[in-house]
């Protein structure tokens, strides 16, 4: 299986046009729908190797009138659903599903990667580098720790379409997306590789950084949130060490964990398996299915506090390190708002990223 995304994308894709045109929602009286259903058509035998053969009647149907043709003789659109279901969405996820049990190695030589040496570990998995053998290019692979999973067909399916959402949340300020796949079970991510050294090691190292740097690297941060925020997208676990920092470079890391969580936010989670404690925002203790902007722009809040004064936030007076600190007013206040109720803080992360840039500009 050489891209699951891509497998997974076109799968989505027929199984749409499959219910729209046996529930009549897709016209084939135009030319467009018709073509689109024979070119993938088409897609699907040509990946027969990667995913076995399709379906009798996906093979029978040549064109979009045949498949009506054959689908008109179950008599109510639930049965035209449900056929598809069974025999075309259902046949391509159990497929899929008895392939991920290839190692991870062998799963990324199908894509000239060469897997390496462990190169890290936290709360939502292990962090591999790997060698793309044609470019001889870094890549790192995050295997995603099993409590962000159920284990079963359906939520392993459902992070392949999942994945296929990060894919195109493409930013200059967000580390680079390559791929995911499942191997032994267990969901990974593939992403560009980026030498060098997050905020949490470079505070470790250094003094306090100076307000213009966090500003700087704050506002970069809230570009990169807004791009994925726009796409439904969620970070979950912003913190200084999935933030690379060098020089101009600003990278969020780990979008791929809040996503592969999002599906599967349940009872089966606790609340600290969401985020990290000190950085988490209260709402998203109290309610871990919470699918909103705040809680980044909060950890965001603790992240830049933290970078100012080496220590998190006073509860009962979010500023007093801060103002202890001798960090201007103008900046204060920013971070303070960030950290306030989900109803007081900024709405989204233009509105920070804006008030950030009225304190740049004084």
């Amino acid at each position: 299986m050489s891209n699951l995304i891509y497998i997974e994308r076109i799968i989505n894709e027929m199984s749409e046009m499959l219910s729209g045109i046996a529930t009549g929602r897709v016209s084939l009286q135009t030319d467009g729908p018709n073509e689109q259903y024979i070119k993938l058509r088409k897609r699907i035998i040509d990946l027969a190797p990667l995913i076995g053969p399709p379906p009798e009647f996906v093979s029978n149907a040549s064109d979009g009138w045949k498949f009506w043709t054959f689908i008109k003789n179950y008599k109510t659109y639930d049965e035209r659903r449900k056929y598809i279901a069974d025999h075309f969405t259902g046949h391509y996820e159990r497929v899929l599903v008895s392939q991920q049990n290839v190692d991870l190695g062998e799963q990324l030589l199908h894509r000239d990667l060469l897997l390496e040496d462990e190169i890290g570990s936290g709360g939502f998995g292990v962090v591999y580098k790997a060698t793309h053998l044609t470019l001889n290019s870094a890549r790192a692979v995050k295997v995603l720790d099993p409590r962000f999973y159920s284990g079963e067909d359906a939520p392993l399916c459902r992070f392949a379409r999942e994945a296929d959402l990060l894919s195109r949340v493409e930013h200059p300020n967000v580390v680079r997306f390559f791929d995911a796949g499942i191997a032994g079970g267990k969901p990974f991510i593939i992403t560009e590789f980026l030498p060098g050294r997050n905020l949490q090691q470079i505070r470790n190292t250094s003094e306090n950084l100076g307000e213009k740097e966090v500003i700087n690297i704050c506002c970069a941060v809230l570009t990169a949130l807004g791009a994925a925020h726009a796409r439904e997208v969620y970070h979950r676990d912003i913190k200084p060490s999935n933030i690379m920092c060098d020089g101009d470079m600003v990278k969020v890391l780990d979008f791929g964990a809040g996503v592969a969580i999002s599906y599967t936010l349940s009872s089966r989670l606790t609340t600290q398996a969401i985020g990290t404690s000190g950085y988490i925002a209260p709402e998203l203790q109290a309610d871990p299915t919470l699918l909103a902007p705040g809680p980044d722009l909060y950890s965001l809040g603790v992240t830049a506090h933290f970078l100012l004064t080496g220590r998190q936030p006073y509860p009962a007076d979010p500023g007093y390190f801060l103002r202890e600190a001798k960090v201007s007013s103008a900046l204060t206040g920013v971070i303070v708002q960030a950290l306030r109720p989900p109803d007081e803080r900024y709405k989204n992360a233009a509105e920070m990223g804006s008030a950030l840039e009225g304190v740049q500009s004084l």
